[in-house]
């Protein structure tokens, strides 16, 4: 498992936890009656919220004398609308988040500070771990080794946004697997676990003929108008080079035959290797350090990057990598 995590993530760990203990005092299960839930601690409305991009309102948070109100935008779609009320349930138990709280979905819209987006950070947490408790994920997961049949499981049995469901996952699953989701032709969303160096796919954009070609386990899984897509990525990388020349004069030949022009071969080369040394300084300090793990983790970095296509699709780029990891891991 992920032993780092970002400021986001640690900020969801205490508000999971208070998520778990609502699950343990009414024994729940997915999928769980959010509704039923928020009406055990306040009043519930739904009305056509006025401000723009708002999903969720809670009043009187921790006001003595008063029962919390919570009203949920009554326009946004079905599954939106149970996460909101989760959402919401996670601003009445979590004991700092106190008055009331206006829930956007666009931080650029809102003129809070950092603080208020922890604090939605944290309601987030709380939601997740209501509507997808991780020790049921991780029953689920032992069961089902297709991460994207699990995906598609999970979705539907906590009837969650499958949108939701990968970002559960996403922070769950070990280091080194990316996702998509391909809608009609182009890719819907898409994200990565934590850890995992590898770009993800553009949103919007066609979905790719072959993506992660270097990929351990690819899982795919038709769902509706959707297909799920989940790749496993190698820890490490093995690769068998017969070239005897040295990586400097693998990557000028590389930088020749793509066309780079001779004025833009030494900012390409500079950032060629900005890359490896920032890669080799991700991987160095973990226990399963060596020149394979440097290999696969320089293979995240560099292939299905836009800017480095041409690159990573040489022929010579495998027997370039290959020294060049070589070279830093004897340094």
């Amino acid at each position: 498992m992920v032993k780092a995590r970002g400021a986001m993530a640690i900020a969801e760990e205490p508000a999971a936890n208070f998520a778990r203990r609502v699950i343990e005092k009414y024994r729940l299960t997915p999928p769980i009656d959010v509704k039923q839930l928020v009406r055990k601690y306040g009043s519930l409305r739904y009305a056509d919220i006025p401000f723009e991009g708002a999903d969720g309102i809670s009043v009187n948070l921790k006001v003595s004398g008063k029962k919390p109100i919570v009203i949920v935008n009554s326009s946004n779609p079905p599954l939106r609308k149970r996460f909101t009320l989760a959402h919401e349930l996670g601003h009445i138990v979590i004991p700092w988040h106190t008055g009331t709280i206006i829930d956007h979905v666009d931080p650029n819209r809102h003129e809070s500070s950092t603080e208020y987006w922890e604090i939605e950070s944290e309601a987030n947490g709380f939601a997740a771990e209501l509507l997808m408790p991780q020790e049921w994920v991780n029953k689920i997961l032992s069961a089902e080794k297709d991460l994207a049949k699990a995906h598609s499981a999970i979705s539907d049995k906590c009837e969650t946004s499958a949108h939701a469901a990968a970002l559960r996952l996403s922070k769950i699953l070990p280091p080194n697997i990316v996702f998509a989701s391909e809608k009609r032709g182009k890719v819907e969303f898409s994200g990565r676990t934590l850890g995992t160096l590898a770009s993800t796919l553009p949103v919007d954009e066609d979905f790719p003929s072959a993506a992660y070609t270097y990929c351990q386990h690819y899982y795919h899984q038709k769902s509706g108008d959707r297909i799920f897509h989940w790749w496993k990525l190698p820890t490490g990388v093995s690769l068998s080079v017969k070239d005897k020349r040295p990586w400097r004069t693998i990557l000028h030949g590389i930088l020749e035959d793509i066309d780079v022009p001779a004025r833009e071969q030494e900012r390409m080369t500079l950032s060629i290797n900005g890359v490896f040394g920032a890669t080799n300084g991700r991987v160095k300090n973990t226990k399963d350090y060596c020149v394979d793990t440097v290999i696969a983790a320089c293979m995240q970095r560099f292939k299905d990057r836009q800017e480095f296509l041409d690159f990573s699709n040489h022929p010579d780029f495998e027997a370039f990598i290959a020294k060049r990891a070589a070279d830093l891991f004897e340094k």
